[in-house]
C-alpha cells in the first residue's frame, strides 16, 4: 500500500526506484500522470520561489515600517517640544502677576430694582473681591486649568470701544458702564483682564431717560448702595448720543488716571 501522505520528494524517489527496478516500459500506461505531476512540480517550485521572495520583501517592508515609526515618533517629540515652548512663552508673558499699580479696564452692569448686577454677582459697593466656587481660594484668579470655565476673577475689557461693540447690554434703558482699577493678582488675556480686586473709579449710568456721569467716590457708593434712590439728571439725548457721552467721559477718566499713575510711579522711582 502506498503512503499518500508522503512528500513530493518522497514520491519522486519512489518513482525513480520503480523505474530502475521495472524499466521504462511499464511507465507507458502512467506517462500522462507522471508528466502532469512534473508540470505541477514546476508550478509548485515557482510558487515557493515567489513566496520566498515575498517573505523577503515583507521583512524589508517591516524594517521600513519600523524606521518610519521611529521617525514619526521623533517628529512627534519635536512637535511636543515646540508646543511646550509656545505654551511656556504665552504663559510666561500672560501669567498671573501681582500688579504694584492698578490696571484699568471697563465693564458693564445691569441696573435692577435691588441694585447693580455684574455677569455673575450683584455689586453692593464700588469695590469687589473675587472668589472661586470651584477651586481653592488662594491664588484667585486661577489660571484656566485650576477651575471650571468660565475662569474665576473679576473681568474687565481693555478698551471701551470693544466693550460697547462686542458685549450686549441686557436692558439699554437700565445699565451702567464703568472704569475699574484692577489690583492684586491680575491675569491678562487678549482683550480683557481677570483680577482679584476691582474698584470702580468712574461710572456712566443710565436709568430710563436719565443719565449720570461721575467719578466722585461718595456718589459712586450711593449709586451702588441704592441706584433707585440716586439722583439722576434728566437727559434728552437719544441712545446713540448717550453711548458717545459715556464713551468720551470714561475715556477721559482713563487718561486722567493713567497720567496720575505714571506721575506717581515716576516719583517713587529712585
Amino acid at each position: 500500500m502506498v503512503d499518500r501522505s508522503g512528500s513530493v520528494a518522497q514520491f519522486s524517489e519512489t518513482i525513480q526506484a520503480l523505474h530502475r527496478e521495472y524499466g521504462p516500459a511499464i511507465f507507458a500506461e502512467v506517462g500522462y500522470e507522471i508528466e502532469s505531476a512534473r508540470k505541477l512540480e514546476g508550478k509548485a517550485e515557482q510558487r515557493r520561489t515567489r513566496a520566498a521572495a515575498l517573505v523577503k520583501q515583507i521583512a524589508q517592508l517591516q524594517q521600513e515600517v519600523d524606521a518610519y515609526e521611529q521617525e514619526a515618533t521623533g517628529y512627534e517629540r519635536g512637535i511636543q517640544a515646540l508646543f511646550a515652548a509656545v505654551v511656556e512663552r504665552i504663559e510666561s508673558r500672560h501669567a498671573p502677576a501681582w500688579s504694584p499699580w492698578p490696571v484699568l479696564g471697563y465693564r458693564i452692569w445691569s441696573i435692577k430694582k435691588n441694585g447693580l448686577h455684574g455677569a455673575r454677582v450683584q455689586w453692593r459697593s464700588p469695590r469687589l473681591t473675587a472668589t472661586c466656587p470651584h477651586g481653592p481660594l488662594e491664588d484667585v484668579p486661577h489660571d484656566n486649568r485650576k477651575c471650571r470655565p468660565p475662569s474665576c476673577g473679576i473681568y474687565a475689557v481693555k478698551d471701551i470701544s470693544t466693550l460697547l461693540g462686542s458685549y450686549p447690554i441686557e436692558d439699554p434703558s437700565h445699565f451702567a458702564i464703568g472704569l475699574v482699577a484692577l489690583s492684586g493678582r491680575v491675569v491678562e488675556h487678549t482683550r480683557a483682564y481677570r483680577a482679584l480686586h476691582a474698584r470702580v473709579v468712574a461710572l456712566g449710568a443710565v436709568v430710563g431717560r436719565r443719565m449720570l456721569l461721575t467719578s466722585d467716590p461718595q456718589r459712586l457708593y450711593e449709586i451702588f448702595a441704592d441706584a433707585a434712590s440716586a439722583a439722576f439728571p434728566d437727559v434728552t439725548a437719544d441712545a446713540g448720543e448717550v453711548d458717545v457721552r459715556i464713551h468720551d467721559f470714561l475715556t477721559e477718566q482713563e487718561r486722567i488716571h493713567t497720567t496720575w499713575t505714571s506721575e506717581n510711579n515716576n516719583e517713587s522711582s529712585p
